[in-house]
Protein backbone atom coordinates (compact mmCIF):
# COMPACT_ATOMS: atom_id res chain seq x y z
CA UNK A 1 0.00 0.00 0.00
CA UNK A 2 1.23 3.54 -0.89
CA UNK A 3 1.69 6.33 2.08
CA UNK A 4 -0.98 7.85 0.98
CA UNK A 5 -3.59 4.89 1.34
CA UNK A 6 -3.96 4.45 -2.90
CA UNK A 7 -3.95 0.92 -3.98
CA UNK A 8 -2.66 0.37 -7.60
CA UNK A 9 -4.86 -1.28 -10.00
CA UNK A 10 -3.26 -3.40 -12.56
CA UNK A 11 -5.45 -4.72 -15.60
CA UNK A 12 -5.00 -8.27 -16.99
CA UNK A 13 -6.73 -10.27 -19.90
CA UNK A 14 -7.34 -13.45 -21.35
CA UNK A 15 -4.23 -12.89 -23.45
CA UNK A 16 -2.34 -12.08 -20.46
CA UNK A 17 1.20 -14.11 -20.24
CA UNK A 18 1.50 -15.94 -16.96
CA UNK A 19 4.72 -14.51 -15.87
CA UNK A 20 2.97 -11.05 -16.01
CA UNK A 21 -0.17 -12.47 -14.13
CA UNK A 22 2.46 -13.17 -11.91
CA UNK A 23 3.77 -9.81 -11.75
CA UNK A 24 0.34 -8.51 -11.28
CA UNK A 25 -0.40 -10.65 -8.47
CA UNK A 26 2.72 -9.52 -7.06
CA UNK A 27 2.25 -5.31 -7.25
CA UNK A 28 -1.79 -5.29 -6.82
CA UNK A 29 -3.50 -5.96 -3.28
CA UNK A 30 -6.89 -4.44 -4.20
CA UNK A 31 -8.66 -6.02 -7.02
CA UNK A 32 -7.42 -7.00 -10.51
CA UNK A 33 -9.05 -5.38 -12.71
CA UNK A 34 -9.77 -7.95 -15.76
CA UNK A 35 -10.48 -7.24 -19.55
CA UNK A 36 -13.75 -8.89 -20.44
CA UNK A 37 -13.32 -9.45 -23.41
CA UNK A 38 -11.39 -8.64 -26.64
CA UNK A 39 -12.41 -4.48 -28.44
CA UNK A 40 -13.56 -1.52 -27.14
CA UNK A 41 -15.32 -0.66 -24.02
CA UNK A 42 -19.17 -0.12 -24.96
CA UNK A 43 -21.83 -2.63 -24.76
CA UNK A 44 -20.77 -6.73 -24.12
CA UNK A 45 -23.26 -8.14 -26.83
CA UNK A 46 -22.47 -12.16 -26.00
CA UNK A 47 -22.40 -11.41 -22.25
CA UNK A 48 -19.69 -14.47 -22.38
CA UNK A 49 -16.71 -14.90 -20.07
CA UNK A 50 -13.91 -16.86 -19.84
CA UNK A 51 -13.09 -17.96 -16.48
CA UNK A 52 -9.96 -19.57 -17.10
CA UNK A 53 -8.36 -16.05 -16.47
CA UNK A 54 -9.87 -15.55 -12.84
CA UNK A 55 -8.76 -19.39 -12.09
CA UNK A 56 -5.00 -18.59 -13.44
CA UNK A 57 -4.98 -15.71 -11.68
CA UNK A 58 -5.94 -17.27 -8.62
CA UNK A 59 -3.30 -19.84 -8.85
CA UNK A 60 -0.46 -16.60 -9.10
CA UNK A 61 -2.08 -15.43 -5.49
CA UNK A 62 -3.63 -12.37 -7.44
CA UNK A 63 -6.28 -9.69 -5.81
CA UNK A 64 -9.96 -10.36 -6.87
CA UNK A 65 -10.86 -10.54 -10.18
CA UNK A 66 -13.54 -7.66 -10.95
CA UNK A 67 -15.04 -7.88 -14.35
CA UNK A 68 -14.89 -4.68 -16.47
CA UNK A 69 -14.73 -3.22 -20.18
CA UNK A 70 -18.52 -3.72 -21.45
CA UNK A 71 -20.49 -4.47 -18.76
CA UNK A 72 -23.99 -2.68 -19.40
CA UNK A 73 -26.98 -4.59 -18.13
CA UNK A 74 -27.82 -6.92 -15.09
CA UNK A 75 -27.57 -10.19 -17.35
CA UNK A 76 -24.05 -9.43 -17.59
CA UNK A 77 -23.37 -9.21 -14.40
CA UNK A 78 -24.70 -12.33 -13.70
CA UNK A 79 -22.58 -13.62 -16.18
CA UNK A 80 -19.75 -12.80 -15.35
CA UNK A 81 -20.36 -13.51 -11.07
CA UNK A 82 -21.33 -16.95 -12.70
CA UNK A 83 -17.98 -17.28 -14.45
CA UNK A 84 -16.39 -16.32 -10.78
CA UNK A 85 -16.05 -12.89 -10.87
CA UNK A 86 -15.79 -10.85 -7.31
CA UNK A 87 -17.58 -7.84 -8.90
CA UNK A 88 -17.86 -5.85 -12.08
CA UNK A 89 -16.99 -1.92 -13.63
CA UNK A 90 -19.75 -0.54 -15.18
CA UNK A 91 -18.18 2.53 -16.39
CA UNK A 92 -19.11 3.24 -19.87
CA UNK A 93 -22.81 2.02 -19.39
CA UNK A 94 -23.13 4.03 -16.37
CA UNK A 95 -21.58 7.47 -18.30
CA UNK A 96 -23.81 6.37 -21.28
CA UNK A 97 -27.44 6.01 -19.07
CA UNK A 98 -26.21 9.40 -17.63
CA UNK A 99 -25.23 11.97 -20.48
CA UNK A 100 -29.09 11.27 -21.90
CA UNK A 101 -30.79 11.88 -19.41
CA UNK A 102 -32.44 15.29 -18.23
CA UNK A 103 -32.01 14.69 -14.63
CA UNK A 104 -28.40 12.46 -14.50
CA UNK A 105 -27.87 12.25 -10.56
CA UNK A 106 -31.60 10.38 -10.66
CA UNK A 107 -30.52 8.08 -13.71
CA UNK A 108 -27.43 7.55 -12.05
CA UNK A 109 -29.11 6.15 -9.10
CA UNK A 110 -31.66 4.38 -10.65
CA UNK A 111 -29.29 2.34 -13.22
CA UNK A 112 -27.42 1.67 -10.47
CA UNK A 113 -29.68 -0.20 -8.52
CA UNK A 114 -30.87 -1.91 -11.05
CA UNK A 115 -27.39 -3.28 -11.91
CA UNK A 116 -27.30 -3.74 -7.80
CA UNK A 117 -30.18 -5.77 -7.63
CA UNK A 118 -28.61 -8.28 -10.11
CA UNK A 119 -25.48 -9.05 -8.03
CA UNK A 120 -28.11 -9.58 -5.07
CA UNK A 121 -30.35 -11.93 -7.16
CA UNK A 122 -27.33 -13.54 -7.88
CA UNK A 123 -26.31 -14.26 -4.63
CA UNK A 124 -29.41 -15.57 -3.27
CA UNK A 125 -29.73 -17.77 -6.42
CA UNK A 126 -25.92 -19.25 -5.81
Amino acid sequence: MLQVGLEPVLIAAVNTPDPTLAQIAKLSSAYTYCVSRAGITGTHAAGRFDASLIERLKAAGAAPSVFGFGIANPEHISAALAAGASGVICGSALVSQVVRSASPLDCARRFTSTLKAATLNFSLSS
